[in-house]
């Protein structure tokens, strides 16, 4: 049998609004906005359950029931029925839940097993008896050593000629900064700037550098880096203001001493003579050898 629309069935009296047009009912709203709207609060036997803004004002203990005992686990129980949903903004009340069906008996765990007997040990074999060793042959005779020849006395060792001078670096230019190493002798050129020749860092004693003004010190000076040892005593770098002339500076152990000198230098020292090597002395007569007897022994098998 179909749905009939009937305008008898309109009631509209500010209190109730009925819409055969949509299938909205209102309460106190003759616009309602969902299947059902309520201008205003719902109560159930005279106690406010939602008030007019949407909020549940009712007792939580009424929407949840009272937990079922635990039981045999099995058969889920029926879920309970849904509550009846209310009109938009207003949350209809939840449904009682339903008992929760028994648990299910635990079944009795199975006897463990023994472990199983363990096999006898086999049996050892015998070991074999070992063989009998051989009589060891007799050993001959040694022949007699001949006597050892006297030695000839050792030559006399020639006298150690004279050590030259030890050799230095060739000159090298330098118009930059530079860390020097023993023995380099430098021509430096400040007529491009003043810049530093550094010292080396850890210096050991007789290690000597030579520096040579290559332009005019006195216009643009040089600075001589220490390098954390002193110069002359002093914690100090060295400045350098005189043009045309020489510094050698030479690590004594503690400080570095610093000579200077104005001119061309020297000529280098002529090498000394290699001492003579002296005479080997004369190789001893060799003994003779006595010849020995050998004496063979020989044992039969057995």
């Amino acid at each position: 049998m179909g749905k009939t629309r009937r305008s008898a069935d309109l009631v509209s009296d500010n209190n109730i609004f009925v819409s055969i047009s949509n299938d909205r009912v209102g309460i106190g709203s003759t616009i309602p906005a969902g299947k059902l709207d309520v201008a205003g609060n719902i109560s159930i036997n005279g106690t406010e359950i939602i008030d007019s803004s949407g909020v549940w004002q009712g007792s939580s203990a009424g929407i949840q029931g009272t937990t079922g005992t635990q039981g045999i686990q099995g058969v889920q129980g029926i879920q309970g029925i849904a509550g009846i949903l209310g009109g938009d903004g207003a949350d209809g009340a939840q449904g009682i839940q339903g008992i929760q069906g028994t648990q299910g008996i635990q079944g009795t765990a199975g006897v463990l097993g023994g472990d199983g007997a363990d096999g006898a040990q086999g049996i050892q074999g015998i070991q074999g008896i070992q063989g009998v060793q051989g009589t060891q042959g007799t050993q001959g005779v040694q022949g007699t050593a001949g006597s050892i020849g006297v030695d000839g006395d050792q030559g006399i060792q020639g006298i150690q000629g004279i050590q030259g001078f030890r050799g230095v670096n060739a000159w090298s230019r330098k118009t930059a900064n530079y860390t020097a190493s023993s023995g380099d002798r430098l021509i430096a050129d400040t007529s491009g700037g003043t810049f530093t020749i550094t010292l080396p860092a850890s210096p050991s004693t007789g290690d000597s550098i030579v520096i040579a003004d290559g332009a005019n010190w006195s216009t643009t000076n040089l600075t001589v880096a220490r390098n954390g040892s002193t110069i002359e005593g002093d914690a100090e770098n060295l400045n350098v203001d005189i043009g045309g002339i020489f510094l050698e500076l030479i690590y004594d152990g503690s400080t570095w001493e610093v000579f200077s000198s104005n001119g061309p230098q020297g000529s280098q020292g002529i090498q000394g003579t290699q001492g003579i090597q002296g005479t080997t002395g004369t190789q001893g007569i060799q003994g003779t050898n006595s010849k020995g007897l050998a004496i063979l022994a020989y044992l039969s098998p057995g």
